[in-house]
């Protein structure tokens, strides 16, 4: 009888073997029943259909002797980075205006309609400034960053915002609808001067740096609403100074101009008597000094210059302050554009506003000085209220209505309305 060889390979088999008492055929010393016997069968059967493999079934030319595979690199492979997405963004809130909003700033176009800014936010008035509401762009980024803001009417306004730590450059906001809609620029600005002469162009000064009483500014212009800005105009230390060059010393404040063309930066120098006031007729790309004449016994005084304020084109006033033994106010007058200026008499330094050539206020203590004719004469009121030492905008829009915002050393602001032409004022909130 043909002995059976033990079955080895890739599976081992462990039948159910009868225990050796139990009866039947005897095989290598136990007893294998025919129960049993089928069940092996089986077993053999299943392995068959699982593909198991087993050798001597299968032929020789069948089995597969599997590659060897490599060991992994000893160094550690780098990953690859998979980029995440930016997330979407989402638009800003508008908070709830407060009930006492801490203006910084306002400019009132008529008795009922004007624009406010807080320290990082946009506000409008549409009711004579009783209360606000928020006019956020999309996308703002409300934080602790300078603010500031040029408003040409009740539609048009623009508002850079700060988008560096330093202040170097910032996001420029623009809307030609009150604030309903704004679009935006990135612009290499920061904290600049704003100044528009209609819906399209405007001009942008700010400081570069600024040491021992001089500084150097950079000038920009645009000619399509502030959608692109061109640098018309950079101090350069090497020709500071220089025939049609704006000199690095004394500190600049501010730029007006009345066309495309013609327009003047202003500031002021510590040099008795001596006027920082340039004037351009290209659009900003050279500069030429203007003298004034001081009032008598003034000759000698130092001069603080504001930019000029200009009505119908060619009438103009350049608010000056002189300093020798205490402060005082005079109005440059102009009629034809710039090409000569005319004083008139003084009156104590103070906050001053202009609705028409010819009608002013100047406010010191609870002194309320108003012309008629373009500072010629002066005629003083005395008001119920003493905003002197908190006093930072005067803003009339006629010759009765007007507002003063005040701010005190813990930054609370008030706003004041007049409807009396500035004897009598009450507080908004």
């Amino acid at each position: 009888m043909h002995k059976r060889k033990p079955i080895t390979g890739s599976c081992q088999i462990t039948p159910a073997i009868t225990p050796p008492d139990s009866p039947g055929r005897a095989i290598s010393g136990w007893m294998v029943t025919r129960r049993d016997i089928s069940r092996i069968l089986l077993v053999l059967s299943l392995l068959l259909l699982s593909n198991c493999v087993l050798p001597g079934v299968l032929p020789p030319e069948s089995i597969v002797t599997p590659t060897p595979t490599p060991l992994p690199p000893t160094t550690t492979p780098t990953p690859t980075l998979t980029p995440t997405p930016l997330p979407t963004s989402t638009p800003t809130p508008t908070p709830t205006v407060p009930t006492y909003p801490t203006l910084t700033f306002i400019a009132m176009k008529d008795e009922a309609n004007g624009w406010g800014l807080t320290n990082n936010l946009i506000l409008r008035t549409t009711d004579g400034g009783a209360q606000w509401q928020y006019v956020i762009p999309v996308g703002m980024i409300i934080s602790d960053l300078p603010i500031r803001g040029f408003f040409l009417d009740v539609n048009n306004g623009w508002v850079w915002v700060s988008n560096a730590p330093d202040g170097s450059r910032g996001i420029l906001y623009r809307t030609n609808d009150g604030g309903q809609n704004w679009q935006s620029v990135e612009v290499p600005l920061g904290d600049p001067y704003l100044q528009f002469v209609d819906a399209q162009n405007g001009w942008a000064m700010w400081s570069t740096g600024a040491a021992a009483g001089s500084s150097a500014i950079e000038l920009y212009r645009t000619t399509d609403g502030g959608a692109t800005w061109e640098k018309v105009y950079l101090i350069d230390l090497l020709n500071s100074g220089n025939p049609g060059e704006l000199p690095f010393s004394g500190m600049k404040n501010g730029v007006t101009f009345i066309n495309k063309q013609h327009g003047w930066i202003t500031g002021s120098q510590p040099t008795p008597g001596y006027a920082w006031l340039f004037e351009t007729q290209d659009s900003g790309k050279t500069w030429q000094h203007v003298d004034l004449k001081l009032p008598a016994g003034y000759e000698t005084g130092q001069l603080s210059i504001d930019p000029p304020l200009f009505f119908g084109g060619q009438d103009g006033i350049l608010p000056v302050t002189i300093v020798t033994d205490k402060p005082i106010k005079v109005f440059y007058l102009t009629r034809n554009g710039g090409q000569t200026w005319k004083v008139f008499k003084a009156v104590e330094d103070g906050y001053y506003d202009f609705i028409t050539f010819k009608e002013g206020w100047v406010w010191k203590g609870t002194v309320l000085y108003t012309t008629k004719d373009s500072g010629k004469n002066w005629a003083s009121l005395t008001t119920n209220v003493d905003l002197s030492q908190v006093l930072v905008k005067l803003d009339f829009v006629t010759s009765n209505v007007g507002w003063a915002l005040t701010m005190d050393a813990n930054g609370i602001s008030k706003l004041y309305k007049t409807a009396d032409g500035g004897t009598t004022w009450t507080p908004l909130w």
